[in-house]
């Protein structure tokens, strides 16, 4: 029981952070859609027994994924929380961190996943809590229904879905259930209709990252202000977890083959 929780976690975890680094401006419609999509591809692919070219596609998926994403990562962190520091050293610090995660492989890294979801989810709630106030009501109108528009972005969410999906089955021998995913779809949901709520459509689409725009005008009185530092903290953390698990799936398959 206590491992599936730790699971349900991760995937929570691993989906807001691949939502926040490539596809939080997805239309609404389409995130639904394609979850749907990839539960499909889930349950018509959960008789395929542990494959080794499936594996050897995910090794390359993942591959890819962790170079892109350090790199994303990296362009988030010189943006948002260190903007003087240079950027390979922003760099080299994130495969340090993620290194000492997965030192001792899985076992360790979920514990750490486990201790970081304290931190995690209570910056969530926080945040939360401080945005609703600046929600305009004028953002209600047009700017939600417009983005009820179906595209070829389905299956980009469906192939993140399931890709997530096999990983975590070729790396812990578990199967997350579908409940636990469409919960966790609904994290990016949330913080993108906030989002809108609170900047417009159109500032929305204007930045790289609008939930840190958002978080910027968290301001009270005259000393709760310049809030985005600390509650930016949050994604920073489900980014590394993100570029961790990749690395771990990576060294792990890689022994397997070998």
């Amino acid at each position: 029981m206590h491992n599936k929780i730790e699971l349900n976690i991760l995937t929570f975890i691993l989906i807001e952070a691949l939502f926040l680094l490539y596809s939080l401006k997805i239309n609404i419609i389409n995130l639904i859609l394609g979850t749907i999509l990839g539960i499909i591809f889930i349950q018509f692919f959960s008789n395929i027994k542990k494959n080794g070219f499936i594996k050897i596609i995910l090794l390359i998926i993942s591959i890819c994924l962790v170079i892109y994403s350090s790199l994303e990562i990296t362009y988030f962190i010189t943006n948002n929380l260190l903007t003087n520091y240079p950027y390979i050293i922003i760099l080299i610090s994130l495969f340090i961190v993620s290194y000492f995660l997965i030192k001792n492989n899985y076992h360790s890294f979920i514990k750490a996943v486990e201790i970081i979801s304290y931190f995690f989810f209570a910056i969530k709630i926080l945040s939360f809590l401080l945005v609703l106030p600046n929600i305009n009501i004028d953002n209600i109108n047009s700017s939600l229904l417009t983005e009820l528009n179906i595209n070829i972005t389905i299956l980009f969410v469906a192939l993140i879905i399931f890709f997530l999906h096999q990983t975590i089955f070729y790396l812990t021998n578990n199967k997350v259930s579908k409940k636990t995913y469409i919960v966790s779809i609904i994290n990016p949901f949330v913080i993108k209709i906030l989002s809108i709520l609170v900047m417009g459509k159109n500032l929305f689409y204007l930045y790289d990252y609008p939930y840190i725009n958002v978080l910027r005008r968290i301001k009270y009185l005259n000393f709760i202000e310049r809030m985005e530092g600390i509650l930016s903290f949050e994604y920073l953390f489900s980014f590394i977890i993100l570029l961790s698990f990749l690395l771990l799936f990576i060294r792990n398959a890689i022994k397997k083959t070998n």
